[in-house]
């Protein structure tokens, strides 16, 4: 009889646990929203330069934004012209997209417990390299803003690991 009640009971928390991990992943996901198409795709930012061995190396990062993951891949050049980029490393994550107000987009994980990794939004900048104004994708996170742009451009330093 007892092994029975602990059977029940098992039975009857592990399908309480089924139907609150159910709702709970249901309710997130009501709660995202779709990216806009002048956000999504391809964005790169310059993370800066250091000297190696006398040689002037250029890093900058690529940050590719689809509907279901970002993925983040890094790149070095000895050109100051940021062309012949070679690959350096990549990490993919799944994310989901909530929105914070018009315009303004949170970058959340697809964990349980996952904060946001960033806040986004699309800004026009000065672009000091070519003294003009260029659409930017602007990325706040804990430590600061920074800004992201459609090619690899030598303005707007990334301010330490901006992910």
């Amino acid at each position: 009889m007892n092994v029975i009640f602990k059977g029940l009971v098992i039975g009857l928390v592990s399908l309480g646990m089924l139907f609150i991990g159910s709702w709970t992943s249901a309710q997130a996901a009501s709660k995202t929203v779709k990216l806009p198409t002048s956000i999504k795709g391809t964005w790169y930012g310059y993370v800066g330069k250091r000297n190696v061995q006398g040689h002037k190396i250029y890093e900058i990062d690529r940050l590719t934004f689809k509907k279901d993951r970002l993925t983040i891949t890094m790149y070095e050049t000895r050109k100051q012209s940021l062309h012949a980029l070679r690959w350096q490393g990549s990490n993919v994550t799944a994310v989901h997209y909530t929105q914070k107000s018009k315009g303004v987009y949170r970058v959340k994980p697809r964990q349980l417990d996952g904060g946001t990794l960033m806040t986004i939004r699309t800004r026009r900048v000065n672009v000091k390299a070519l003294g003009q104004k260029r659409q930017a994708l602007k990325l706040a996170d804990g430590d600061g803003v920074s800004y992201a742009f459609r090619q690899p451009l030598l303005s707007h330093v990334w301010n330490g690991d901006i992910l």
